[in-house]
């Protein structure tokens, strides 16, 4: 109430009322994965997390990983496909190599709150080589008739992944 004197006025309610607007996720980590060639590993909240203080957050593979497979408990996930920030505190998303000798390979996602959806992020992985043994292959292909000498030239070849560029000798002995 007011008084100035001779004038008074009746008590006044004034209501304010404030809209909530949406906060986009939060990235909490982004964090390369590791581990060795052909290997599978879980990816954790120690490497991927967003928040939402409103709501759960879901993540859309937009770019599958080129030399392995993402997968959510099992099934191998493709772009489009979705997983949630659930699922990573679950520990049911894995990535497994697949393709000897590269070593580092990724995949891009989007993260949402059901509301907005972030720009693309890429997670990384790294990939540790492991050593193959060398592998030996052998040719004794020949045809003839039945009851006939049959000749052939046999061949033999040798392959070692590890060394791509051709500068360490496999030795047979």
């Amino acid at each position: 109430t007011g008084n100035g004197g001779e004038l008074s006025s009746a008590e006044q309610t004034i209501t304010i009322t404030i809209d909530a607007v949406n906060d986009l996720p939060d990235l909490v980590t982004n964090s390369a994965l590791s581990l060795k060639e052909l290997a599978e590993a879980t990816i954790t909240v120690d490497h991927l997390l967003y928040e939402d203080i409103e709501s759960s957050v879901e993540y859309t593979v937009v770019s599958k990983p080129t030399y392995g497979e993402l997968k959510l408990d099992g099934t191998i996930l493709n772009n489009g496909d979705t997983f949630s920030a659930a699922d990573i505190a679950n520990n049911i998303l894995t990535y497994k190599n697949i393709v000897p000798n590269e070593y580092l390979d990724s995949f891009t996602f989007t993260a949402s709150d059901g509301t907005d959806t972030l720009d693309q992020a890429t997670f990384s992985i790294n990939v540790a080589a492991i050593n193959h043994a060398p592998l030996i292959y052998s040719s004794t292909e020949g045809a003839g008739d039945e009851d006939a000498p049959l000749s052939f030239t046999p061949s033999i070849s040798l392959a070692d992944l590890n060394n791509t560029s051709g500068d360490d000798p496999v030795t047979l002995s």
